[in-house]
């Protein structure tokens, strides 16, 4: 009896006890209509975030402008837009060779649209013009959006060869004078009204070719045009010695192409160079003697001798051993320092039977301890 009673008792107790709360979990497998964060299928729905500060986009970030006439002017419009919910920065604007950005919109506003004006010289430019304009904003995502330009340039002018290249050795008197010829390949008449030399040593000169000057190979390919003789003359004595590269523009009345350009390439030799240029001894023991060699070589046409060789004026030790008669020659000079402790200066002249180059100074330096 008294075990019935206990379990009574205890059935009673689960009867009596409350239902537990549905969970969201619950709610949600169950398809509650009218709960936020779903659908009517009982899916969830994300809503898409929308762009946070500055953002680029452009609709358009390549212009063909197809075949045009080379020495052509072009100029184009890329628009910008700012699709985002700051203010767009154009910061900077880098256009490649050939390409000068006239004008661009440095703030853009959000939900607006700005303009990059670039304008393109066609001149120097090669048979295709593909260039990149690089555009710096402040756009996290895009700092850098890179806007193209290409076009097919189709030659009006033509000039033979096209190119100037020298190979020469300062101070020599072989005339340094390269010819041009400009034509026309559509058969129009045209004339030279100037050129433009980019240093006072090169001296450009120009007329109207006459028939004896007239080029048998341009004849050939455009026998209708005239033809302008170009003379490039680079005077040897004032050029730099060093690499060549310049530009010489040339300018027409043609009323298509205004302009063509001659590239300037090439090298000034010395006419006597001597290696090492410059000697560097190092440190030196005070009251004892120091050696050293210097090939000193020559470019010059005509042969020359080493008669000579002094340091700050005075004669020194020497001993000159020819390593190709009348061109090239090995010093070996031997000092006696006759200073004290501290820093040596000098030069060390080395003469030569050239009238060109009589003299050649090589400096000279240490440090006596």
């Amino acid at each position: 009896m008294r075990a019935h009673a206990i379990l009574a008792i205890l059935t009673l107790c689960v009867l009596t006890l409350p239902l537990a709360a549905p969970t969201a979990a619950d709610e949600i497998s169950q398809g509650s209509e009218g709960t936020e964060g779903t659908n009517p299928e009982g899916e969830t729905s994300e809503a898409e975030p929308k762009p946070v500060g500055p953002k680029v986009m452009v609709p358009e970030a390549m212009k063909d402008f197809g075949k045009v006439p080379r020495g052509s002017q072009l100029e184009h419009d890329f628009v910008v837009r700012n699709e985002g919910t700051e203010d767009l920065l154009i910061t900077r604007v880098a256009p490649a060779c050939g390409c000068t950005v006239a004008e661009y919109d440095e703030l853009i506003a959000p939900g607006k649209s700005g303009k990059i004006h670039a304008e393109i010289d066609t001149t120097i430019l090669g048979p295709r013009t593909g260039r990149v304009i690089s555009v710096y904003t402040n756009d996290p995502e895009r700092p850098i959006v890179k806007l193209v330009y290409d076009a097919e340039l189709v030659p009006v002018l033509g000039i033979h060869p096209g190119y100037a290249r020298y190979r020469v050795v300062h101070g020599e008197d072989t005339p340094g004078i390269l010819k041009q010829w400009v034509y026309t390949n559509d058969g129009e008449s045209f004339k030279v009204t100037g050129v433009d030399s980019p240093v006072p040593y090169l001296d450009v000169k120009y007329h109207l070719a006459s028939e004896e000057e007239r080029h048998p190979d341009v004849t050939s390919q455009a026998p209708e045009s005239p033809q302008w003789l170009v003379e490039l003359n680079l005077d040897y004595n004032d050029a730099p010695v060093g690499a060549i590269a310049q530009e010489v523009v040339i300018h027409t009345d043609h009323k298509v192409q205004k302009k063509i350009v001659i590239p300037v390439s090439g090298f000034v030799r010395p006419s006597m160079w001597a290696t090492p240029h410059e000697v560097d001894l190092g440190s030196i023991e005070a009251g004892k003697e120091v050696s050293f060699s210097v090939v000193v070589q020559s470019f010059l046409t005509d042969p020359m001798e080493i008669t000579d060789v002094r340091f700050d004026g005075k004669e020194v030790e020497s001993k000159v051993s020819p390593v190709q008669e009348g061109r090239k020659y090995s010093v070996s000079v031997t000092l006696h320092p006759e200073a004290q402790e501290g820093p040596l200066r000098g030069k060390l002249q080395i003469r030569t039977s050239h009238p060109k180059r009589p003299v050649l100074e090589v400096p000279v330096r240490g440090q006596i301890l």
